[in-house]
């Protein structure tokens, strides 16, 4: 959650996240259901996490959660201000961070079986290539939208159909995984 600290809690220690999926494996009819988790692991971290969603089937992906190691370095408010302030911070931040997440986990999950979604201040069709290339197969909008409003879907997708028509690629999902395109985007800043 944004608002727990460094934005892990209860569920970030995985023998917890066992229990929540036990008790959910329980209900008649558990739809798929993709799990937000905080990505700030290694890779015996993530492991922990596949080990404990192994045998919930309906478990069927993952959106990583990003946080900056320090998010608020580049902020304006004055460090007093911040002390007091709860939670985690979204936006821009967090960009190089979510595409870290992204990449970290894509080597680790078993993709025929997981979907990973990449989330972190995405506002632009080449964050999407990126983020798409680096092995996640959906993207979320969020904090983008509130300052670009609903438009910046359409931009997001007519400038991501611009670089895949540039370099010849028809099918988006050619770009999932494909770590040899990732460049082909140009900045992602």
């Amino acid at each position: 959650c944004p608002n727990s600290p460094g934005g892990k809690g209860h569920f970030h220690n995985s023998q917890h996240l066992e229990q929540l999926l036990e008790r959910l494996s329980e209900l008649s009819g558990m739809p798929p259901t993709l799990l937000k988790i905080a990505p700030n692991h290694d890779d015996a971290g993530i492991d922990s996490v596949l080990a404990a969603v192994d045998r919930f089937s309906f478990v069927r992906g993952f959106i990583m959660n990003a946080h900056a190691k320090d998010p608020r370095a580049d902020l304006r408010t004055k460090p007093e201000i911040l002390k007091g302030m709860r939670g985690a911070i979204s936006g821009w931040t967090n960009r190089e961070a979510a595409f870290q997440a992204v990449a970290q986990w894509s080597r680790r999950i078993d993709r025929k079986r997981h979907c990973l979604v990449g989330v972190g201040s995405l506002t632009r069709g080449a964050h999407v290539w990126h983020m798409l290339t680096l092995g996640a197969s959906l993207v979320q909008v969020c904090t983008g939208l509130v300052y670009q409003g609903p438009g910046l879907v359409k931009s997001m997708k007519a400038e991501l159909l611009s670089l895949m028509d540039q370099h010849g690629i028809t099918e988006v999902s050619t770009l999932i995984g494909n770590n040899e395109l990732s460049e082909l985007a140009g900045s992602v800043s």
